[in-house]
């Protein structure tokens, strides 16, 4: 069982995924103090989320007239 920060840095996502994935369900943790501080549990197998973010706008298909 590792800190918040220390799973962050080992999966290469920031704290906030961290507590985001433990309320989905995806990652395992329990509290350690008074503070209400968590410990998570190294995954087996990470949950990733997608790489890079969605287009802002579908590109058009360019029309090229065939000229002899």
């Amino acid at each position: 069982m590792v800190g918040v920060r220390e799973l962050a840095d080992r999966l290469g996502v920031c704290t906030t995924t961290i507590k985001q994935w433990a309320a989905e369900g995806r990652l395992h943790s329990e509290v350690f103090n008074d503070k209400g501080e968590r410990l998570y549990k190294i995954p087996d197998t990470p949950p990733f989320k997608k790489i890079g973010r969605p287009p802002s706008h579908r590109p058009h298909a360019e029309v090229l007239s065939h000229q002899a």
